[in-house]
C-alpha cells in the first residue's frame, strides 16, 4: 500500500504486477515482468514500485504519471496522458531465498 492509502501493488506468479486504487477497487495498471514475482513495495514517495523475483533482481517500476498527480490531488496535464511504456531499472545485487511459507528474505547490496 502507499503512503497515502489509496494505492495497492501486488505480484503473482502470472508475472504481472497490478496496481490497484482502493476507491473503486480496480485494476488502473498492469506490468509485464520477466520472472514470478513474489513481493512488492512502494518507494517513500509512492513514484516506483519495487518488486522482488525468482531471478533474484529487485524491479523498480515508475508508477504512471496520471496516477501520481491523480493520488497527490494535482490537476492532470491532459485528458488523454496514459502511459505507453513503463519505465523499468533492474539491478542483480540481491541475494535472496524463497521458503514454501511465502515470504521472501532478501539482502539488496547497493554499491555507492
Amino acid at each position: 500500500m502507499n503512503s497515502t492509502g489509496t494505492l495497492i501493488a501486488s505480484v503473482s506468479f502470472d508475472t504481472n504486477l497490478r496496481l490497484w486504487q482502493l476507491s473503486d477497487q480496480r485494476a488502473i495498471a498492469i506490468f509485464k515482468t520477466s520472472s514470478k514475482m513474489y513481493c512488492a513495495t512502494f518507494s517513500v514517495d509512492g513514484r516506483y514500485i519495487l518488486c522482488g523475483g525468482s531471478d533474484n533482481n529487485i524491479t523498480e517500476w515508475a508508477v504512471p504519471e496520471y496516477v501520481v498527480l491523480e493520488d497527490t490531488g494535482m490537476e492532470q496535464l491532459s485528458e488523454d496522458s496514459l502511459p505507453m511504456d513503463a519505465e523499468e531499472h533492474m539491478t542483480n545485487k540481491v541475494n535472496s531465498h524463497w521458503f514454501p511459507s511465502l515470504y521472501l528474505l532478501a539482502n539488496l547490496h547497493v554499491n555507492p
